[in-house]
């Protein structure tokens, strides 16, 4: 029986907090933990939200503690201070570099607001990994404002839903690749809307030959190069559009589910000429590089792992390397 103020890990054992790069999920009731994809979740404050409440701005004072953070609680607003400084608060510039700390953010719960951004950056790539902004608090009506930059395309390649608000991308003199069609499949309301004006027009876009990759779809991009796609119109792999999957051929060997490539396990053997694996996993494996442990593949035959009623199992190879229990009578395999 598991006490309710613990958690179990995947070896089985009640602990009372998770390892480094684990973190806390429930499963039918029980809470486990979990493997994190990526730095574990982390919740920080935005501006609003606790010791900055009363901020008004992103800048060079407060930025470091967005570090590591995956999720903001609060809003996010980078105005002129935020890039130049404020010398009647004695508020340095902010080091371009300092910007990339948002590299890890997933989720904001309030609203995005970008009016100032480095000339020297052609795209918001710090908010490349964004997927969420919640608009639970908002900017008036509005939770994503993005106006009066330089850049020439926007980069949020994650981005996959905007809960509530308005968004409004205004005076971008340079921003290609944005039309107002885009953001509704973004949208959770009907009663959400986009204002998308003047930002660079069709004609000079296609001039600039910024327009998306021959990878994408006709739904549209971010921005330039094959994974920067809404979507792929062949493959995707690890987020960039492909034309094909390494299947028979190159490495690493591949299997595609859903149109996406996907990694044969390492203990597969490589075929040349026909698929290496079925779907992943080292249960799916044509041939095992290896040995094979019933439906699986694994680098050694189990030597004295637990088994049924705590009983130790062991297994030796036979001449195909498969791996056969040892006699019941044998102690030590």
């Amino acid at each position: 029986m598991i006490p309710d103020n613990y958690v179990v890990t995947d070896h089985g054992s009640c602990v009372r907090t998770c390892s480094a790069n684990t973190y806390e999920v429930d499963e039918g009731g029980i809470r486990r933990c979990a493997k994190c994809d990526g730095l574990c979740p982390k919740v920080c404050n935005g501006l609003g939200i606790g010791n900055l409440t009363h901020i008004i701005s992103i800048n060079a004072t407060n930025i470091d503690s967005f570090k590591n953070c995956t999720k903001i609680n609060g809003n996010i607003a980078i105005i002129y201070t935020t890039i130049h400084g404020d010398p009647f608060t004695n508020t340095p510039k902010m080091e371009l570099s300092q910007l990339e700390v948002f590299k890890t953010v997933k989720e904001i719960t309030g609203y995005l607001l970008i009016q100032t951004w480095p000339d020297s950056m052609s795209s918001l790539s710090p908010f490349e990994n964004l997927e969420i902004v919640r608009g639970r608090t908002k900017r008036g009506s509005r939770s994503l404002m993005i106006a009066q930059l330089t850049i020439n395309h926007l980069g949020l390649r994650s981005l996959k839903e905007i809960s509530d608000g308005d968004v409004v991308i205004y005076k971008n003199r340079n921003l290609c690749y944005t039309k107002k069609s885009h953001w509704k499949r973004l949208f959770k309301s009907e009663r959400q809307t986009a204002t998308i004006e003047e930002d660079a027009d069709a004609a000079t876009c296609a001039l600039l030959n910024n327009i998306c990759d021959r990878k994408c779809t006709a739904d549209g991009c971010w921005g330039p190069g094959p994974d920067m796609c809404f979507a792929c119109r062949d493959y995707n792999r690890a987020g960039s559009c492909v034309d094909s999957c390494n299947i028979l051929e190159g490495e690493p060997r591949e299997t595609a589910v859903n149109k996406t490539c996907i990694e044969c396990h390492p203990e597969c053997h490589r075929m040349n000429g026909s698929a290496t694996c079925s779907t992943p996993g080292s249960g799916n494996c044509t041939k095992c590089a290896n040995y094979q442990d019933g439906l699986f593949c694994v680098p050694r035959c189990p030597q004295g792992v637990p088994g049924e009623d705590d009983m130790l199992v062991w297994k030796y190879a036979d001449e195909m390397k498969v791996c056969r229990l040892c006699h019941k009578n044998c102690t030590q395999g």
